[in-house]
This record gives structure tokens, sequence and C-alpha cells, in this order.
């Protein structure tokens, strides 16, 4: 099996400029799924106690589905101080562009 090193790891963040970096390095940093980062909501994510909790999934179909892929993976994640940063960051991100489009932004959390 072929994987990045921490250098080339940190190297791909420093220069990625992407709107959805987050994506990047919550799939980095906590190993979650394809699908399990695609139905991530703020909601899931506890910001006082540093944790994402796995409540839903994005299928291969593109339909929501409430739980894990398999029971184990409804799971809690702990997560790093410099993700639990990130995170904010997007969350920021998200409320302004929410502001920009105003009642044409669809929310879905």
């Amino acid at each position: 099996m072929d994987y990045w090193t921490k250098e080339e790891v940190k190297q791909f963040l420093k220069v990625l400029t992407h709107r959805l970096k987050i994506l990047f390095i919550l799939a980095i940093y906590t190993g979650m799924r394809r699908g399990e980062l695609l139905g991530l909501r703020f909601s899931d994510v506890d910001f006082d106690n540093a944790q994402i909790r796995i409540r839903q999934i994005l299928s291969f179909y593109g339909k929501m589905k409430e739980g894990a892929k398999t029971n184990a993976g409804n799971r809690s994640i702990a997560i790093p101080p410099n993700v639990l940063e990130e995170l904010k960051k997007h969350r920021e991100i998200i409320s302004n562009e929410k502001l920009l489009a105003g009642t044409k932004y669809q929310d879905s959390d």
C-alpha cells in the first residue's frame, strides 16, 4: 500500500486553497469515509468537546441515509485542536456565503 508521509501531507495542505479544503483535513486527521464526510453537518460537530458524531452518510446513489454503513460506524471521533480551528474557519465561510446568497441559499446544515 502506498501512502503519504507526514511531510507530503503538510505540503499538500499548505498549498491547498480549495473551498472544500476541510474535507481533506477531516479525511486525513480522522480517517472518516467519503460518505461520512459528505453526510457531515455542523450539528454533528461538538465544538465544546472537540468531537464529531457520525449520524448520517451520503450513499453512493446520492441519498442521505441515517446512521453509518455499519453499527460500528455509528461513533464519535475526537478531533485535534488544529482540526477544530479549521472547522470553525469553514463554518465562518459558510456563514458568509449564506449572507451573500440571502434567500437563495439552501441550508442543509
